[in-house]
């Protein structure tokens, strides 16, 4: 394969390579492609998340996510009001037999 690089990136390779981090052109290529790779590992990985007490983000797989998910919907299903009941206060008001809110 060869490569063609426009000049500033060109320079920004020699500049590379001049640090002495690098020894060709080759290697700081490698790196960069290298880099990209784990970028976009990182931004695969980090899909899912959620945010702890101190609102910093904590990322998770997807299987710790799914668990999470699950969770708070067991936790809606037992403390949840049921349709119905939710209803029949909703069509109640505005009448003269107005329900209390269900709770």
């Amino acid at each position: 394969m060869q490569i063609v690089l426009p000049p500033e990136l060109e320079e920004l390779v020699q500049r590379q390579i001049a640090s002495g981090k690098y020894q060709t052109v080759l290697d700081v290529l490698v790196a960069g492609v290298q880099l990209l790779d784990h970028q976009d590992e990182q931004l695969t990985d980090v899909g899912y998340g959620a945010l702890d007490d101190n609102l910093q983000f904590s990322p998770l797989t997807e299987a710790e996510m799914a668990q999470q998910s699950l969770a708070v919907l067991a936790t809606y299903q037992h403390d949840a009001i049921p349709h119905d009941q939710v209803e029949a206060w909703g069509n109640s008001l505005g009448t003269d037999d107005e329900q209390p809110c269900p709770q």
